[in-house]
């Protein structure tokens, strides 16, 4: 008798444990999102500041089109 309310204590622990584990990993998949969503909007920025030079604005937009290039591989 004892045993089986160890076990069930155990297995009602393990349980809570795998749903800390699940909430965690959307949060965390959302962190990433918003961090990518952040950095999107700061380029965007810099390219729309820089948009009447056209040295150094068509330098930075080159350099992050041949980044994204390698990146596709």
């Amino acid at each position: 008798m004892m045993l089986n309310k160890w076990y069930v204590m155990l297995d009602a622990k393990l349980n809570q444990a795998k749903e800390t584990v699940k909430e965690e990993r959307g949060a965390l998949s959302l962190e990433w999102v918003a961090l990518g969503l952040l950095v999107i909007v700061f380029i965007s920025g810099i390219i729309a500041f820089l948009d009447g030079d056209d040295t150094m604005g068509s330098a930075i937009v080159e350099r992050l089109a041949d980044f994204i290039n390698q990146l596709g591989g």
